[in-house]
């Protein structure tokens, strides 16, 4: 993208403000700008968009800012297709990234193995799993609707498809639930396992096959 001016355009008082740059490449015009203080300042994100026979497309998922947006850019349609379709694909250095990080929450499983005993607590299981993940350049997604990268449920806290990591104490016949969503390199992995502790009830067992 072609390089010109950067302009500044600040709003009036209490209203957002962006600031940019502008180019051309081809027939189409590009322009990018960094959008600030929306929604009372609860987003500031950098966007996008390639702009050509009217046609404005952004890879934005910040609903403050698409809500903002949508006040000051009329016929604006919302649609996330056409960015996730060209993700779809990925190339040996994305596989790669993915392949590592599944890898590394493979070996978290196993040290969950090592790990979960009677008497133990979910919070407990939590820190060492979390050590290690970010040991091993594995972080929390930053998700907003993601209050908690791990979900450790035990018990009766099982029950719950998105329960909260507590306190309780890992108890003989438990089934603890235990959900990894952790980021490498920008790339997500995710995946969940059961693992039941002492003697487990037939009833139980029959659960885990469903």
């Amino acid at each position: 993208m072609g390089r010109g001016n950067r302009h500044f355009r600040k709003g009036r008082k209490n209203h957002d403000y962006c600031s940019g740059t502008r180019g051309t490449k081809g027939k189409g015009r590009f322009n990018q700008l960094q959008c600030c203080n929306f929604a009372k300042g609860r987003s500031c994100i950098f966007i996008s968009f390639y702009h050509k026979e009217e046609k404005i497309c952004t890879d934005c998922q910040n609903y403050p800012v698409m809500q903002s947006l949508k006040k000051s850019i009329s016929k604006l349609k919302q649609s996330s297709d056409p960015f996730y379709n060209a993700r779809i694909i990925k190339d040996s250095e994305e596989i790669r990234i993915l392949k590592k990080a599944s890898s590394v929450i493979d070996e978290m499983f196993e040290l969950c193995t090592q790990t979960i005993k009677k008497g133990r607590r979910e919070s407990e299981l939590q820190t060492i799993l979390m050590s290690f993940a970010n040991a091993n350049d594995l972080f929390d997604t930053g998700y907003r609707s993601t209050l908690n990268p791990l979900i450790i449920a035990s018990g009766t806290n099982s029950s719950f498809p998105h329960a909260q990591v507590t306190k309780r104490k890992f108890a003989d016949g438990d089934m603890i639930t235990v959900d990894l969503t952790l980021r490498y390199r920008g790339y997500v992995s995710d995946a969940t396992r059961t693992f039941g502790l002492g003697t487990i009830s037939k009833e139980k067992e029959q659960f885990t096959k469903l």
